[in-house]
């Protein structure tokens, strides 16, 4: 009789094993390597939408202020004001007129001081940039409010909410403005709008 001898298996991988495992975990450090770009798409987008959300917010903020705050004319009563609230008035333009020291005329910027307040403001988009004028008949002394504007317009209504184009007649100022992110990257904007009613006219 002939003994046949069973060798125990060897503990270990074969090469096909081996192969496997590896084709394996490349494509899951593939599939965590591409879940991990979205998330970061993701998130850099949310960062862009909330910096163009928050940059129209104060840019919107300081034109509201200034724009019902326009008109103050202490020498002058309704209907017989000395100068309209606001003048040049365009649909991406807009200069606002006060007699801050009560002489009775709309004086001149003097010092060139793009954060001062004056007697005439105006505000424009040039380029990308809302700007800012202390001296708004020559769009001298400006300063950048904010950048990245894709679109600015001002829709101006009267006494009795009806648009009106007349300068006199103006009682109540729609400010839209749209923004995009300035981080670059994929394109992010954000429109805001708000109305304001001349608090002097």
């Amino acid at each position: 009789m002939t003994a046949t001898l069973v060798r125990p298996r060897e503990a270990g991988f074969t090469l096909v094993e081996l192969l496997v495992a590896l084709v394996m975990a490349g494509v899951v450090l593939a599939g965590a390597g591409v879940a991990f770009q979205m998330a970061s798409v993701t998130a850099r987008g949310g960062t862009d939408q909330a910096q163009a959300q928050q940059n129209a917010r104060a840019a919107i903020a300081r034109m509201i202020q200034e724009i019902r705050g326009a008109g103050y004319d202490p020498t002058g009563k309704a209907p017989a004001y000395n100068f309209t609230a606001i003048a040049n008035q365009g649909a991406q333009t807009l200069q606002l007129q006060n007699d801050l020291n009560g002489n009775g005329v709309l004086d001149g910027a003097g010092a060139c001081d793009v954060s001062a307040l004056t007697e005439k403001v105006g505000y424009r988009v040039v380029g990308n940039d809302l700007r800012r004028s202390t001296d708004a008949p020559t769009n001298a002394c400006e300063g950048t409010v904010v950048g990245g504007v894709t679109a600015l317009s001002f829709t101006y209504y009267d006494a009795n909410d009806a648009v009106t184009a007349v300068a006199a007649d103006i009682r109540t100022v729609l400010v839209t403005l749209t923004l995009r992110s300035e981080m670059g990257g994929a394109s992010r904007s954000i429109t805001m709008a708000d109305r304001v009613r001349l608090r002097n006219r």
